[in-house]
Parts: structure tokens; C-alpha cells; sequence
């Protein structure tokens, strides 16, 4: 019985040994499931946290872009008061000089129709 014993040690022994490698590598994937799961939640976390630091960077550069938007809008409409102003007292200042030479030119026809008539009722012709 013995030698009948013995012949089945080495089959017994692989197959043990078998069975134990069995196990451990089931082992080892329950790990590697659990390792992967931690890791995808982790991902899952830093998306989460990247996705909000975004959202807030992107809240506050559009709040700094509006400000400085408004700011230059109101520089800019500041000068083209400023411009409006300047052309006007420009504007007023020409006009007072303009009305004294057109009142001027005036006096010049007026002096002129005058001279023309004088000079076409004397007879010296119509040169003038």
C-alpha cells in the first residue's frame, strides 16, 4: 500500500501546489480590484476638485475681464466727453469770427453794389 501511496504523492503535491498558486492569485486580484477601485476614485476626486478649481478661475477672470471692460468703457466715454467738449468751445469760438466776417463781406457787397451803380450811371462801364 505503500508503494500505491506513494505513487500519487507527486500528482498530490502539484495539485496542492497548484491549488495554493490558485488561491494567491485570487488574492492578488481581490487586491489589484480594490487597488483599482481606490485608484478611480481618486481620479474621480481630482476631476471633481480640478473641475471646480477651474470653474473658479474662470469666475473670477470673467469678473476681472467685466471690470476692466467697464473701466475702459467709461475712460473711453470720459474722452469722448472730453473731445465733444473741446470741438464745441472750438466750434463757438470759430462761429464769433465767422459772424464778424460774413457781417464784414457784408459791408464789402453793400459798399460794392454802391460803387457799381455809381460807376454804370456815369457811364464808365460795367468792368466793375
Amino acid at each position: 500500500m505503500t508503494l500505491e501511496l506513494l505513487q500519487w504523492i507527486s500528482p498530490a503535491v502539484i495539485v496542492g501546489v497548484m491549488l495554493y498558486l490558485h488561491r494567491l492569485t485570487r488574492l492578488d486580484i481581490k487586491g489589484l480590484r480594490g487597488e483599482i477601485s481606490d485608484l478611480r476614485n481618486h481620479v474621480d476626486t481630482e476631476n471633481g476638485n480640478l473641475r471646480n478649481h477651474i470653474d473658479t478661475n474662470l469666475a473670477d477672470l470673467r469678473s476681472h475681464v467685466d471690470t476692466n471692460l467697464a473701466d475702459l468703457r467709461s475712460y473711453v466715454d470720459a474722452g469722448l466727453a472730453d473731445l465733444r467738449n473741446h470741438v464745441d468751445a472750438n466750434l463757438k469760438d470759430l462761429r464769433n469770427p465767422m459772424g464778424r466776417l460774413e457781417e464784414r463781406m457784408a459791408r464789402l457787397e453793400g459798399t460794392l453794389d454802391v460803387l457799381r451803380q455809381f460807376l454804370v450811371r456815369n457811364g464808365r462801364g460795367t468792368t466793375a
